[in-house]
């Protein structure tokens, strides 16, 4: 299994902005989240978004109420780590990732009821399994996708238990996942951006690597290294790019049609552009530490609260960051 963690960086020039200031801002949050490992966050509104990774051999689950972070006890299991997170409501959610007992690899799919999150059981495919990417189903259900160390694994809650869906790739891996509806999923990973319309799976042809999907507005979206794609109704069609040589690494649409995307620029800097009327406009960002590791961009549904992970340093000096956009 291959987690996209993201990609090491310089520290960015831009100097950190005043809050009343556009741009992006640092929040706080609790101390053993500095030392962890990030991996994903979802934002359900304003007083509503889980941020999850991993903590000294663990999964870390954070929950934002509007106010502060806070972190949120999971069950205990053996060298894990959570890589992706999904909300549907504050009482249904959902994060995915992989543990290791025995030496032996595994999926793993914890849920949170509005009390407590429970880890439920996953198909065992064989192989050294471990999930990437995971969202919600506008009925209740859910995706997640990911490898079994061969080829793309591909499961489905369907309210009452998780099932492996089969796939025509017999090889690479899934890194990204949307979910537009019961019969309108994409999935994108090593080479492949395939779509389910409820009856069967599509390779729609990926336009280049492609880092994540999302969608803005009406429309699938992909970004990767150089790579902004917007779904025509037929294919993936190339669109203008943010500015320098970007290697995008997450993407965030909302209903209003705007795009976030996230990165790096030159090799040097962190990026976060902001798409809307046709055109990209690059956000000021704080200026952290040296050896900077950018992992996830995440935005409301109305795209008036928006969210990265970013990480600072290296070993001991080593620390999780994130940093909020609000309009």
């Amino acid at each position: 299994m291959r987690i996209l963690w993201g990609v090491m960086l310089a520290a960015s020039a831009i100097a950190p902005p005043s809050q009343a200031e556009p741009g992006w801002h640092e929040m706080d949050v609790p101390v053993i989240f500095h030392a962890g490992t990030m991996g994903g966050a979802d934002i359900l509104h304003e007083r509503a978004a889980w941020a999850v990774g991993e903590h000294e051999g663990g999964g870390l689950v954070m929950r934002w109420d509007g106010t502060a972070w806070a972190i949120q006890p999971t069950p205990t299991v053996s060298n894990g780590l959570l890589t992706a997170v999904s909300a549907r409501t504050e009482n249904d959610v959902w994060a995915v990732g992989q543990y290791i007992e025995w030496q032996v690899d595994h999926g793993l799919a914890e849920h949170w009821d509005g009390t407590a999150w429970t880890v439920v059981p996953l198909p065992e495919p064989g192989g050294t399994p471990g999930l990437n990417d995971v969202k919600v189903l506008p009925g209740g259900g859910a995706i997640a996708v990911g490898d079994d160390g061969t080829k793309p694994w591909v499961v489905r809650w369907d309210g009452h238990a998780w099932s492996t869906m089969a796939t025509p790739w017999a090889s690479g891996e899934l890194s990204s996942v949307l979910a537009r509806g019961d019969r309108d999923i994409w999935v994108a990973g090593s080479g492949i951006v395939g779509h389910w319309d409820g009856r069967q799976w599509t390779d729609v042809g990926a336009p280049g690597p492609v880092n994540a999907l999302t969608a803005a507005g009406p429309r699938p979206w992909a970004v990767g290294p150089d790579l902004v794609a917007r779904w025509s109704g037929q294919a993936f069609v190339k669109e203008s790019e943010p500015e320098g040589d970007a290697n995008l690494i997450s993407a965030a649409g909302d209903l209003r049609g705007r795009l976030w995307a996230g990165g790096r620029i030159n090799t040097q800097e962190i990026y976060l552009a902001r798409y809307s009327g046709g055109r990209w406009t690059r956000t000021p960002v704080p200026a952290l530490a040296t050896k900077t590791l950018f992992q996830q961009v995440a935005t409301s549904p109305d795209g008036r609260f928006s969210l990265a992970l970013v990480r600072s340093g290296v070993g001991k000096h080593r620390h999780t960051h994130i940093i909020e956009y609000r309009d």
